[in-house]
């Protein structure tokens, strides 16, 4: 999903959210079969009233169908609307989060991340805080959809969040509890990722050993306005609590804190802990009692107060020009999104300063703030339907915007270490071939210390026993000096050691160099896997895990890892082009572009025939390029200047302007015997100029920050 599409897909959602919360609110509530139930929280009265919901209302969350519908709906015209909201939006998420990309990315953004003036991206370009309206909205259908479950298993596939597997008597559920410092949420999603029991974190061992078996019973917000979700596991349904997990979704403060309910509270586990030496007034670690978060500034929505006190504090409150930042200082549990959504829904710009909104412009955004606050403060879990005939949950709309960060940072975390591991082994090979060069250095030597010794050996019959030095002419200009002896053993001992390390250095040059040149072409290699790894984004995760294996087979990482890929299906030319990537010249031919070594050496020796042009940029860490042409075609010169250009693009020295490109016939490029992968030579070389800034790669990248779209980073989601 491009970040374009994801802040729509996210205001889509958020609207969505607050207009279910408004409209089953104002909806009668349904009458419901006496019998067995489960105790479920009100959130229309401060002292969350109870009431019966019957496990037969359960809906469950299909496995093959993300946006399954429930049997039943509400039956009022404005639940309708509602669901109606969800299925439009979840339908344009569905189609924005798998629309293919149109053109090939070129390399991973170099620029800061943009700055958006208005919508839900954040000033890093990250995404925006899963805020209490959100918090809200999913918690509302966890409970509508999830309880009561058993708990069939509990899965931390990756650092920053644990699945819980739901299973209910019309299905299976699957609970996400993420506590990423950028994309914390709480939501229904996909199914548990498949992981190896040797792979699962600590975290996660312990949540599936504490709540497997156990009974999803009560999903609750425990204090209004405030980030917290605890969900309520016992041993049966409508029994009393035996754990506790309590999520608190605070940016990057966000955590996951496991308690037992039947200890007094006590932390049985946690995602993030925070000793004793560390803070004195929160900590959280195993063995303390759990206390919930500091509540946080401001004054609450729902205070009551007028309309004239509500401009007055707005206005006050704001600490930089922008209406939205006095909403978000002045109150709790009001976020910039939601802030900035109030505002557009009223035609005002978020970043208007409070002197210059028009009275008019006041009453309405009161009147808009007053819907919130309704929406927020009235709706019944059990009066909130789930979405159905074809519409999809809120956890879907959820699972599109924030689901895929969890991916991007087995990605990037991925990326890292083999980076790590690139830059560890390159400076130690660098050491290397140092150390090789000084010991060549000193061996170029040997032919002085073979004339020190023969002075020696000259002019021993001017030494005395015992003398501890004696004079020597220099052979070429006579010139006398004194040398040191050992007065016992005398010159002839002195001039066979010098003979000896004078033949120990001459071996040590005929060793070493081979050695040196080995080093030096490891370095070549190095450094080219070092530049493939730094152009790779999130979209080429097949690369990432291609450049993993050949990293391994070179023996220079350990096995380590994994799930950056899905399982490769034995299709040798789809694995072979998923490391290429495919621009079109000006004249309709194809160019092919190496994502690492495996597709450089896939374009220099496999794909790329007689008749075609073979280019990289000269002295410099790069990209094979290959200009296809047909049998008996003559490249023109625009085409020889395209792919000319992406060589240099495609290249550690892109920002140099103008750069010199080698080209020539595959047919003189071959790869040395014993050489590392994607590491070649090349004879009849021609040299031309590549201007990177003038490549279909850099026009894609201008064109797209042009749109809005920008480029996603390697930290985006």
């Amino acid at each position: 999903m491009t970040p374009m599409a994801a802040r729509g897909a996210l205001r889509r959602t958020r609207a969505a959210a607050c207009a279910c919360l408004r409209n089953a609110a104002r909806a009668p509530t349904r009458e419901r079969r006496a019998g067995a139930g489960v105790v479920v929280a009100d959130f229309a009265d401060d002292d969350s009233r109870r009431r019966r919901a019957s496990p037969n209302h359960l809906r469950a969350w299909r496995r093959d169908d993300a946006i399954a519908g429930s049997t039943a709906l509400a039956r009022t015209a404005s639940t309708r609307r509602c669901a109606r909201t969800f299925a439009s939006t979840a339908a344009s998420a569905a189609t924005d989060a798998h629309a293919p990309a149109s053109t090939e990315r070129a390399s991973p953004s170099r620029s800061p991340p943009r700055s958006l003036a208005t919508g839900n991206f954040t000033r890093d370009g990250s995404l925006p805080s899963f805020d209490y309206t959100a918090l809200l909205a999913s918690a509302l259908e966890i409970s509508r959809v999830a309880t009561p479950t058993k708990v069939e298993i509990a899965v931390q596939g990756d650092a920053y969040s644990v699945v819980l597997g739901l299973r209910g008597l019309e299905g299976n559920a699957a609970l996400h509890l993420s506590w990423h410092p950028n994309a914390a949420s709480v939501r229904l999603g996909p199914p548990p990722p498949r992981v190896h029991k040797s792979e699962q974190l600590a975290f996660g061992e312990r949540m599936n050993a504490t709540l497997r078996g156990l009974i999803l019973t009560r999903v609750t917000l425990p204090e209004r306005w405030e980030r917290v979700a605890t969900f309520e596991f016992a041993e049966r349904p409508g029994g009393d609590a035996a754990y506790r997990v309590h999520a608190e979704i605070m940016a990057r403060n966000s955590n996951v804190v496991l308690v037992d309910a039947r200890d007094d509270d006590k932390i049985v586990a946690c995602a993030y802990q925070v000793g004793a030496a560390q803070t004195s007034v929160r900590p959280i670690s195993p063995g303390f009692k759990y206390a919930p978060p500091p509540a946080a500034p401001g004054v609450d929505p729902d205070a009551g107060l007028a309309a004239t006190e509500w401009r007055e504090l707005v206005a006050a409150a704001k600490a930089a020009p922008g209406i939205s930042k006095g909403l978000v200082r002045a109150f709790r549990g009001v976020s910039p999104a939601l802030a900035a959504a109030l505002a557009s829904s009223v035609g005002v710009d978020p970043k208007t300063n409070t002197a210059d909104v028009a009275d008019d412009d006041w009453i309405e955004l009161h009147r808009a703030w007053l819907g919130w606050i309704e929406s927020a403060t009235s709706a019944a879990i059990s009066d909130v339907p789930t979405a159905g005939d074809g519409s999809g949950p809120v956890g879907a709309l959820f699972s599109a915007v924030y689901g895929d960060a969890g991916d991007a940072d087995v990605f990037r975390r991925e990326r890292d270490r083999l980076l790590q591991g690139v830059r560890a082994a390159l400076k130690k090979t660098t050491q290397k071939a140092k150390n090789f060069r000084e010991q060549i250095e000193l061996a170029e030597k040997h032919e002085s210390v073979k004339i020190q010794a023969d002075e020696l050996m000259a002019y021993q019959h001017g030494w005395t026993q015992g003398q501890d030095t004696m004079e020597v002419y220099d052979f070429e200009s006579g010139e006398a000096r004194r040398v040191a002896v050992d007065p016992q053993k005398g010159p002839l001992d002195a001039a066979e050691k010098l003979y000896k390390k004078a033949r120990k250095q001459r071996r040590t040059a005929t060793q070493v160099e081979p050695l040196l040149e080995a080093a030096s072409n490891e370095m070549a290699y190095l450094e080219n896997v070092e530049f493939a790894l730094t152009e790779l984004t999130s979209e080429d995760a097949l690369a990432l895990e291609e450049i993993n294996l050949e990293l391994v087979d070179a023996k220079l990482m350990a096995p380590g890892g994994g799930g950056t890929a899905p399982k490769k299906r034995n299709r040798r030319k789809e694995e072979t082009m998923a490391n290429v990537r495919t621009y079109v010249a000006p004249g309709g031919s194809d160019i092919l572009v190496g994502r690492n070594s495996k597709g450089n050496e896939a374009v220099s020796l496999k794909l790329g025939s007689d008749h075609d042009v073979w280019f990289h940029v000269r002295g410099a860490p790069g990209a094979h390029v290959v200009l296809r042409l047909d049998p008996g075609q003559t490249a023109t010169d625009v085409d020889m200047q395209a792919a000319a250009d992406l060589a240099a693009f495609h290249s550690k020295v892109r920002t140099g302007g103008k750069v010199d490109v080698s080209y020539t016939s595959p047919k003189f490029v071959r790869k040395p015997s014993g050489a590392r992968l994607g590491m070649v030579t090349i004879d009849k070389e021609k040299v031309m100029t590549g201007r990177p800034d003038d490549s279909v790669a850099a026009e894609e990248e201008r064109r797209e920050a042009a749109a809005g779209g920008g480029k996603k980073g390697r930290e985006e989601w």
